[in-house]
Parts: C-alpha cells; sequence; structure tokens
C-alpha cells in the first residue's frame, strides 16, 4: 500500500464510524433543549449566569462585520468572551443584542453534543445561518459551552419606518365633555 492511502482508510473509517452513531436518548436531547433554553434566557436579559454557561478554556469563533462592511474573525477563550460581553451590557446588565435560534439540529456521540442552527437578531435583524455551539457536561454534570461559531454584524438591517408613520395627524378634534 502507499503511504497516502492509509490516512484516506482512517478518515473512510472515521466517516462509517459517524454514520453509525447511536441518536441521542430522550433525556440527553431534553437537557441539551434546556441549556439552550438557560443560554437565550441569560443571554438576552443580559444576566450575568451566562458566564457559568462557558468553560473558561472555550474556543469563540466570531465573525464581526463592522458598520463599514468590513469583516475581521476574532478567536477567544470563554473566559475573556463573556468578560467582554458582561462589559459590553453596562451596569443595568441589558443585554445589547437579542436573539432567537431557528431550525436547531442537536447531535452527537459521546460526552459532547453539536448544536447547528440559524440565529436571528431581534435587535438587528441579521441572520446568522451557520451558527454552531458545542456543549459538554463538566463534573456537576452540568452542560457548558466549549466551543462557539458566531456572527456579529453591527449593521442594523431592519426595515426601517416609512415618512408616512413619521406624520402625525394634525387635524385633533377634542371631544365635548
Amino acid at each position: 500500500m502507499k503511504p497516502a492511502t492509509l490516512p484516506r482508510i482512517g478518515v473512510l473509517l472515521a466517516c462509517a464510524g459517524m454514520a453509525q452513531a447511536a441518536p441521542l436518548d430522550g433525556k440527553a436531547l431534553d437537557d441539551a433543549k434546556g441549556f439552550l433554553k438557560k443560554y437565550l434566557n441569560h443571554y438576552n436579559t443580559g444576566d450575568a449566569a451566562l458566564a457559568q454557561l462557558y468553560q473558561d478554556d472555550a474556543g469563540i469563533n466570531l465573525t464581526v462585520v463592522n458598520q463599514n462592511n468590513q469583516t475581521t474573525r476574532r478567536v477567544l477563550n470563554g473566559k475573556t468572551w463573556v468578560r467582554l460581553l458582561l462589559e459590553s451590557w453596562g451596569s443595568d446588565r441589558t443585554a445589547k443584542e437579542t436573539f432567537e435560534l431557528h431550525r436547531v439540529t442537536i447531535g452527537g456521540n459521546g460526552p459532547v453534543l453539536e448544536v447547528t442552527g440559524q440565529r436571528y437578531s431581534k435587535t438587528r435583524c441579521y441572520w446568522d445561518n451557520n451558527y454552531k455551539m458545542a456543549i459538554a457536561k463538566n463534573g456537576t454534570q452540568n452542560y457548558r459551552i466549549t466551543r462557539e461559531t458566531a456572527l456579529i454584524n453591527h449593521n442594523n438591517l431592519c426595515p426601517q419606518p416609512s415618512l408616512e408613520e413619521f406624520l402625525i395627524n394634525q387635524n385633533i378634534r377634542v371631544a365635548p365633555k
């Protein structure tokens, strides 16, 4: 066998093993759904308890689009990402951006679950069609984020109100008493 053939066989065997992985049991699926609900609640309300949902060494991969439509990629650890989020929310702890998750898929084999889906910003009206998160249970059997890939767009893509919506009807009548 040629030396280059061995790595290809290893990749094929790994792929064949993934294709035969057992589906998630009901408890694991319910636990993962509960975790995602808690994550969205903490994130969308600016709750500092969000920090407990990330591993300090989690790999956070961000694609950031600034207001000039320039794109940069950033890689942070979980501790730094949470610190930046909490600082950006300010002392009133209100999230600057709220999200919904759509078309979520939860899969995995073993202790790590992979979550993929679409993340929609209700604040700036943009879609992150490639949102990904990996969660794993820690020593206390609670899920924590070990990896996250997200898009952050600083442009407001929400439809702007038309001029007619800003006009005020000046024909105001006062009803007699």
